[in-house]
């Protein structure tokens, strides 16, 4: 059984099954500090960080033609650049420090 040929339908359906677990990066960006509850606001944006898993699902996706079509289709592909570039790492990272810095005040 030759599995070239059946790679594009296997990514396809590895991306329509795969769905964006989690805030946003915008959403992330635009969370606000809760300082009564800080620890459980930073405990949950830790769980935000993609995991080995997760950034190889994406680079999968996005690094085939019909899983990058695909993800453009649903609107995931945008997200998914963002995770494998660190820039949702980065986000999380960012918001974790400001809600320490602001509720340290």
């Amino acid at each position: 059984m030759d599995i070239k040929k059946y790679l594009p339908a296997i990514v396809l359906v590895l991306s329509a099954c795969t769905t964006q677990a989690g805030m946003s990066r915008h959403d992330i960006d635009n969370l606000v500090a809760n300082c009564a509850n800080q620890q459980a606001q930073i405990a949950f944006l830790q769980g935000q960080m993609p995991d080995q898993s997760t950034q190889l699902t994406n680079y999968m996706i996005t690094a085939s033609s019909v899983g990058m079509f695909s993800s453009l289709a649903d609107g995931t592909y945008v997200e998914r650049r963002e995770m494998l570039d660190g820039a949702r790492s980065n986000a999380v990272r960012l918001k974790i420090q400001q809600i320490r810095e602001q509720c340290a005040r």
